[in-house]
């Protein structure tokens, strides 16, 4: 008993002294520089997204959805991560609970990825009022639209919904009107320079979808394009062929169509209230193909589909999760994560005095994930240490799991003591042992 004080200093030391200067969260105006240095000559590269993290009201406590899906996060170890926006509840915050909000979020990201870049969309909750603005660009940075490159890639963040009081006298809130303040151009001229830039492949991300799933369409309550001819317009910037994807947030369901060979995702399911009915809507799970693409769906089975206002496209799922992207060269795969779907749990060791440590990996999805982002707190080996991966068959017998674990970082954890990351990969529906022994 007397020990766990001690250990508990140690392992938050640990934590603390674990943070790269290069990663947590990269200011919009730091982007660039950040992504020509980290990204430069990558092939192949990770990065997640997730969106819509917002309390319930003003000074609410962030829903502990968020602290989830970012230790899944952490544990995948992505290149890095874009927030689509919408992290306080904005509307009726004053400036210090939207300080507060905001330090709450940064506070987890901290925390939960020390190691992994962080970048944020700037949402309409956001932007609600010039107070939560203000406290949006002390924590993400000034750049409300700004670029990156990263690998073959090119990043491109826009923001879809300026509010209404930032409008110019005269002039109408949305997509093509507006400068944040800090740019030479308007930002639709800006995009399409951005567009343009280096890059083999082009992401785009902005709050509010293009094509949203949920009605009312552009023109009717969507915060971002306020007719379709002004979306058409935006779609028609985009780089045909280079751009890969779209993302955005802003309606809390995940959806994606396919236009023109540019995916549109809709990703707005990090913890904030769902706004889709779970089933789909009712018919789509069934295999029943929408007469159009668009169902009420059946108020027997989903209540929030049978409602007067509820359309949904079909494919519109109210699910809670994130969006994990791989590119490897030429290849763009995208897995939708929901909470619970991986797991670590440490079983043996893993305080800095054993030479031995285990971890058990749990992978309840569909495809096989790499693990980057566990870590062990061991005693300190100038040898350095040695890591396996085994699985147990049905008889209880133990098989190696390839690629063989690889040590990725060692960091001094205090006094004779190391945080030593592994990646290991984990097959799907399957759990494995991570073994970590100092030589």
């Amino acid at each position: 008993m007397k020990k766990r004080p001690v250990f508990l200093l140690a392992l938050v030391f640990a934590c603390l002294s674990f943070v790269r200067a290069d990663a947590g969260v990269i200011r919009s105006e730091k982007a660039d520089e950040w992504g020509g240095m980290a990204g430069l000559g990558k092939k192949s590269f990770r990065f997640a997204v997730i969106s819509d993290t917002q309390p319930l009201g003003p000074g609410r406590s962030l829903s502990p959805l968020v602290e989830r899906l970012l230790k899944e996060i952490s544990w995948l170890g992505p290149d890095f991560v874009i927030h689509l926006g919408d992290v306080i509840s904005g509307y009726g915050d004053s400036l210090e609970e939207a300080r507060h909000e905001y330090a709450a979020m940064k506070e987890k990201i901290d925390r939960l990825l020390p190691w992994v870049p962080f970048f944020a969309v700037p949402g309409n909750h956001d932007q609600a009022t010039p107070g939560a603005l203000a406290a949006y660009r002390e924590t993400f940075g000034s750049l409300l639209y700004y670029d990156f490159p990263y690998g073959n890639g090119r990043f491109v963040v826009l923001n879809g919904n300026f509010p209404s009081w930032m409008a110019p006298r005269g002039k109408d809130y949305g997509f093509f009107n507006l400068n944040d303040g800090m740019h030479v151009l308007p930002m639709a001229e800006w995009a399409e320079e951005a567009f343009s830039r280096g890059g083999k492949m082009l992401f785009v991300f902005l709050h509010t979808p293009p094509f949203p799933a949920y009605t009312p369409p552009p023109g009717r309550g969507t915060h971002g394009f306020l007719t379709a001819s002004n979306r058409d317009a935006f779609v028609a910037l985009l780089p045909k062929g280079r751009t890969k994807a779209v993302f955005s947030g802003h309606e809390h369901l995940f959806y994606v169509e396919d236009r023109g060979g540019i995916k549109f995702f809709t990703l707005g399911t990090g913890g904030g209230p769902l706004s889709g009915p779970v089933t789909g809507p009712a018919g789509v799970n069934a295999g029943i193909p929408p007469k159009f693409n668009l169902l009420k769906g059946d108020p027997e089975v989903d209540q929030g589909g049978g409602r007067p206002k509820g359309l949904f496209k079909s494919g519109a799922l109210g699910v809670f999760g994130f969006l994990l992207v791989r590119v490897d060269g030429d290849r763009v795969a995208y897995d939708f994560v929901v909470p619970f779907t991986l797991e670590v749990a440490y079983s043996e060791g893993n305080d800095g005095v054993s030479p031995r440590a285990r971890a058990v990996l749990e992978n309840r999805g569909r495809f096989a994930q790499v693990f980057k982002g566990v870590t062990f707190l061991m005693p300190a080996s100038p040898a350095g240490y040695r890591a396996r991966a085994t699985a147990r068959n049905g008889d209880r017998t133990e098989v190696e799991i390839g690629p063989v674990p690889e040590i990725l970082e060692v960091s001094p954890a205090g006094p004779g003591k190391n945080l030593v990351r592994v990646q290991a990969t984990v097959p799907p529906a399957m759990a494995v042992d991570l073994e970590i022994e100092a030589r």
